[in-house]
């Protein structure tokens, strides 16, 4: 069954390229955006204390 479900995702990621590589480069540059904004305000409160 997982072998099924992994043959149906890969032809859809490659039946839509352009759109599953727009969806993974705005993920990546969202969690990216988190992570530096959290590492941001944990400095910043540890300079305050």
């Amino acid at each position: 069954m997982f072998k099924n479900l992994l043959k149906t995702a890969i032809r859809h990621i490659l039946k839509h390229l352009g759109y599953n590589i727009l969806n993974i480069i705005g993920l990546t540059l969202g969690i990216t955006s988190a992570l530096f904004l959290i590492i941001y305000v944990a400095d910043e409160s540890v300079k305050l204390t």
